[in-house]
């Protein structure tokens, strides 16, 4: 697996997935909507699941992400795994609209499903404690990236994208956001309106 952040990313925001589906990233699932979190070595990628896990999420995989196609259709949620995955619903009513604004641009291929490969599941690494057991959710369909290489310069930033396995996905820049956590998963909840 090659770092990701940087060499991964091309100029046009495409993240390049080796033939083996397999990118180093972490990935978080709420509720069946995913997010990808990419950046080099060191970065925080391990550190930011921990903190959305704290607050409800469930971890897909750590160090390593699977990528695959998904022959269902984007926003078709037959078979989808909301209320499995997640913590509490604590009143976010946003969560019962359709997709709430997350379907990607682009030809319509099918959903990205993230699993974790077999040797890794259920594992997360915590700097200075060592590998810790986690339930994890058995995968998750992407909804957004997460880049941990790249600071956002904008305090409102344009809604960004990245093209992963032929579907645009929104992009959000995360290198040194303290806030990134509970904006992340609030995105993950209700979706992004501007």
């Amino acid at each position: 697996m090659a770092d990701i952040g940087g060499d991964a990313i091309s100029a046009e925001n495409r993240l390049d997935v080796p033939d083996s589906g397999i990118v180093h990233a972490t990935a978080v699932d709420w509720r069946g909507r995913g997010a990808l979190i990419l950046g080099p070595s060191g970065s925080g990628k391990s550190t930011l699941a921990l903190w959305l896990m704290a607050w409800g999420a469930r971890l897909v995989s750590d160090d390593g992400v699977m990528l695959r196609r998904d022959g269902t259709a984007m926003g078709d949620t037959t078979g989808d795994k909301r209320g499995e995955t997640g913590g509490d619903s604590g009143g976010d009513n946003c969560e019962d609209k359709a997709e709430n604004g997350f379907l990607p641009g682009g030809k319509d291929d099918g959903r990205i499903v993230m699993t974790a490969p077999g040797s890794i599941a259920g594992r997360i690494e915590a700097r200075g404690l060592g590998l810790l057991a986690a339930k994890a959710a058995a995968e998750s369909v992407l909804v957004l990236v997460v880049d941990l290489s790249r600071a956002e310069p904008d305090r409102l930033p344009p809604q960004r994208r990245i093209v992963v396995l032929g579907q645009r996905y929104p992009l959000v820049l995360g290198a040194g956001n303290d806030h990134l956590a509970p904006a992340l998963l609030q995105m993950l909840r209700c979706g992004r309106v501007a």
